[in-house]
């Protein structure tokens, strides 16, 4: 598999496409990815494998579920956890990495 990397902070964030089936129409969807460091396990980008990594940070863990499980607008709270922080022009999960360090 060949990722996309798309940034590099404290939590390093990927992308690949990958072909799903839509009806008839094939298009191709971003799938996300992420990894502890540069030289971190790649997992997919999920709530439950950014706490499963991240153990040791509670405040973390309690700030991803405030950020992205309390959304009530958003049914699948994994599709929302890719989403860029266009004010502090970061991915929001290196943003609340950062938040939970101070």
């Amino acid at each position: 598999m060949e990722y996309e990397i798309l940034e590099t902070k404290d939590i390093y964030i990927y992308s690949i496409k990958k072909v799903v089936l839509n009806g008839i129409t094939v298009e191709k969807d971003p799938v996300y990815y992420f990894s502890k460091g540069a030289s971190g396990e790649v997992k997919e980008l999920s709530i439950d494998n950014l706490k499963l990594i991240y153990l040791d940070n509670k405040v973390f863990q309690n700030m991803l579920e405030e950020e992205f499980n309390s959304n009530k607008e958003t049914v699948n709270s994994d599709k929302a956890i890719h989403s860029y922080d266009f004010v502090h022009k970061m991915y929001k999960v290196n943003y609340l990495f950062g938040q939970s360090k101070k």
